[in-house]
């Protein structure tokens, strides 16, 4: 099956991101990777009246540490999250959890989730009792 015919927009800022996501309600969907909107699309599981790409939103990339909060950006992509320096130092446990991930050549460049805040708590983990 082909796609369903739809509008598509590149978004160039986050704040055109949210008025399209307002104006087309459950009609909208966003493009970040690709690797699961593409098959419902082609397969005309979902079909969107518009298509809204981020990939091209610098605000929405990286990994950063500020005021205590590692911020990993909506499109930072899997890679960047298991090679990154900072979530080693900061977020051991999901540095330790990455090489778990499929690593194929199109999850590698698959955005890692959404956006994600969090907290560095300054205290010792415990192992998990199955080790």
């Amino acid at each position: 099956m082909k796609a369903p015919k739809f509008s598509y927009t590149r978004a160039n800022s986050v704040d055109q991101v949210l008025t399209l996501l307002s104006e087309h309600g459950e009609d909208a969907r966003i493009l970040a990777g690709g690797q699961s909107l593409m098959p419902t699309l082609n397969m005309r599981l979902s079909q969107p009246e518009i298509l809204i790409d981020i990939n091209r939103l610098d605000a929405l990339k990286g990994i950063s540490v500020k005021d205590g909060v590692v911020r990993i950006g909506a499109l930072a992509r899997h890679v960047e999250v298991a090679e990154s320096d900072i979530i080693a130092e900061h977020l051991p446990l999901i540095a330790e959890a990455m090489p778990t991930w499929p690593m194929s050549p199109y999850v590698i460049a698959a955005p890692s989730a959404a956006a994600s805040r969090w907290p560095i708590r300054r205290r010792k983990c415990r192992p998990a009792p199955w080790r």
